[in-house]
């Protein structure tokens, strides 16, 4: 089933949505924020910072995870063993080119290096 953006954009800022009588809470915590149901499961995390007991590569998190299902089962990872790039479920660019004066800049959306160092590099989210 395909969600539009715009009905995922609602649902991520929203702060309470009410379906059928009940209310999800979208809740800040350590992690970022979490939607919860109204029998009090998490639905999703949305990840602000890197979690630092998790081998992340890059500098930044910024992704859903855990996300489950509405039973309660986990569908997402992050950081597995064989990708340590790979981050719950989350929207990069590989690849973007910004035309200037003295010529291309190459965008490094994922923050690993590819196109630019990691170093000193993050993404930062201001506001969910």
């Amino acid at each position: 089933m395909a969600i539009s953006s715009r009905l995922f954009r609602g649902t991520a800022a929203a702060t309470a949505i009410r379906a059928a009588g009940k209310v999800y809470t979208l809740e800040p915590d350590a992690a970022g924020m979490t939607l919860k149901s109204p029998d009090g499961r998490t639905v999703f995390t949305y990840l602000t910072p890197k979690p630092q007991q998790i081998p992340l590569a890059g500098n930044s998190a910024c992704c859903f995870h855990p996300v489950n299902t509405p039973s309660g089962e986990r569908v997402t990872d992050i950081a597995p063993s064989h990708h340590r790039d790979h981050r719950g479920m989350f929207f990069g660019w590989q690849s973007m080119d910004f035309d200037r004066k003295d010529g291309v800049l190459r965008g490094d959306f994922w923050g690993w290096g590819h196109f630019a160092p990691a170093e000193g590099r993050a993404i930062t989210n201001r506001d969910l």
